[in-house]
């Protein structure tokens, strides 16, 4: 017997909300593994700082303008905080 044949309409709604809410899951922690803190590598007391100001920024919905030299992560720590904070789900 087929799934839908066994189980009710709102059983098969449920069923559907759950699966669709694991992948989105799977999708959101692909996203922070990808565009979150691990991009910034290193062990430096300098890098654990900014860690910890990424991570407190991220709790904040607030807009941030971030400075500094051509090739200094710049990007990479605009999109771990967007990819920490509650606009995650919105476009970068």
């Amino acid at each position: 017997m087929s799934r839908s044949k066994s189980v009710s309409p709102n059983a098969q709604r449920i069923i559907r909300k759950s699966e669709f809410h694991k992948e989105f899951e799977s999708v959101k922690e692909s996203l922070k593994r990808k565009f979150g803190l691990n991009q910034i590598l290193g062990r430096s007391k300098v890098v654990q700082e900014l860690h910890e100001k990424i991570d407190k920024i991220s709790l904040c919905d607030v807009n941030v303008l971030i400075s500094g030299e051509t090739g200094t992560g710049k990007e990479l720590a605009a999109r771990a905080i967007h990819y920490l904070s509650c606009r995650a789900g919105k476009p970068f």
